[in-house]
């Protein structure tokens, strides 16, 4: 077999050096907005305490944070949760990714699983965590809402 010609070489090296170029001119190109971007940002978020921080990547949505408080208290760091949330409009996305991407961001390092069977505790955000086949050690519930932590026997 024949390895690849002159010009197959020439032709290789130049599109590197074309890929290379490109990425160099859209680093010139974006590097100015992404740092002024990144310096307003601090700018209004540094006089935030770090729990306010925390929060408010939920609060700008906005979404009910003092529900994620109630599921933060109860979980551990080892736990592995399933966010049980029935899919509904949420303005202009989705319910269900909504509180799922809050909950991954706010109740780390627990770890969302996307099957109930691999979890330790079900989340259940307006849901009712008594119509999934599992049985619970120990349930928590905020007030007369559908909001629950369930920690699941076994």
């Amino acid at each position: 077999m024949r390895g690849p010609s002159r010009i197959q070489k020439y032709l290789a090296a130049g599109l590197a050096a074309a890929c290379v170029l490109g990425l160099g001119y859209t680093i010139v190109i974006g590097a100015p907005d992404s740092y002024r971007d990144l310096r307003d940002q601090r700018t209004r978020f540094v006089w935030m305490s770090e729990n306010e921080r925390d929060r408010a990547f939920g609060t700008l949505i906005p979404t009910r944070m003092d529900v994620f408080d109630f599921y933060r208290q109860s979980l551990r760091d080892d736990d592995r949760y399933y966010m049980q949330v029935t899919d509904a409009a949420f303005g202009a996305a989705s319910r269900a990714v909504v509180v799922r991407n809050v909950a991954r961001f706010y109740l780390a390092p627990a770890v969302e699983v996307s099957r109930p069977s691999d979890a330790t505790v079900v989340l259940s955000y307006e849901a009712d965590p008594g119509v999934l086949p599992l049985r619970y050690s120990a349930q928590i519930r905020a007030g007369l809402q559908l909001f629950f932590v369930s920690r699941i026997a076994g």
